[in-house]
Order: C-alpha cells, then structure tokens, then sequence
C-alpha cells in the first residue's frame, strides 16, 4: 500500500509540473523571478538532474547526458540561454524518468528499498527508500516555485 501512495506522489508531481509549464515559451522559462532566483528552466532541469540522481541509485539508466549536471546540478548558475536546454526537451527528458522510477517503486520489496545509498545526507537519508521520499518532497518543493514562476510570466494560475 505505501508504494501505490508514493507511486501517486510521483504521478502527481509530472502532473502538477505539466500543468505549471503549459503554454510557456522558452523565452519566459529563462527569466528569473523579480527580486532574485532561478528561472524555471533552471528549476526543471534541475528536477530532472535530481531523478537522474535517483535513476543512478535504483540502476536505472540516467537521462540527457552529463549536460544535466553541468547545467542544473545543485550550486550551479542557471545557463546562459544560448546553452539552457528547451523546455520540451527538458519535459520530454523529466517524463522519460517517470516510467523506470515507477517501475522500481512497483517492484520493490523491503530490501531493495532498505538497501543503502552511497551518498548519504540529512535530506536523502540512507536507503534508496529514503532517497525516493526525498525526491518526491524535493520535486514539490520546485513544482511550487515553478507555479508561482507560471504567474511571473503573466499567465493564470494551472492548477484548479
């Protein structure tokens, strides 16, 4: 039972990002927010730097290449916008994540999600199931920003 609920957090969270990127243009997604802050291009590929971590831990191939973490990886500046990946290209990349982190969470049983992480932090945990929950907390955290980033560039609020 706790696998289809953080199953559905992961479900939840490509929906909510999908939705808060509607109809943006990449011109919008590479502005930072007024008083300071990463652009949501920075943002998303950002997340999507956190699921390749996530991929790396579970065995799952990674995504987009080593582009992600020079451009995205925790610390870094967002990129200038000649070298900031479009925003379908970083939707296409964060859904491509989705199905083998799913995957994983369906098939895992205690040990795998007990099985200890190599880099491990007051927010990832120790295990591979802690990391999971970090993860999921951590793309909330960044689909929230990404919401009020939507609103930044002048249009309605996605979420109903």
């Amino acid at each position: 039972m706790k696998e289809k609920r953080l199953a559905r957090q992961f479900n939840l969270a490509v929906r909510t990002i999908e939705m808060n990127t509607k109809d943006l243009s990449d011109t919008e997604t590479l502005r930072p927010p007024p008083g300071g802050g990463n652009p949501l291009n920075w943002i998303l590929g950002h997340v999507v730097y956190g699921r390749n971590r996530m991929l790396q831990m579970i065995g799952a191939p990674e995504v987009g290449g080593g582009a992600l973490e020079e451009l995205y990886g925790r610390g870094t500046a967002p990129p200038p916008s000649h070298r900031a990946l479009p925003l379908a290209k970083l939707l296409a990349l964060y859904r491509s994540t989705q199905e083998p982190i799913l995957r994983f969470i369906e098939q895992a049983d205690e040990a795998a999600l007990d099985r200890p992480i190599e880099t491990q932090s007051e927010i990832l945990g120790s295990t591979v199931g802690d990391a999971l929950c970090a993860l999921i907390w951590h793309e909330g955290y960044h689909a929230g920003q990404i919401g009020t980033l939507r609103r930044f560039a002048g249009k309605p609020g996605a979420i109903p």
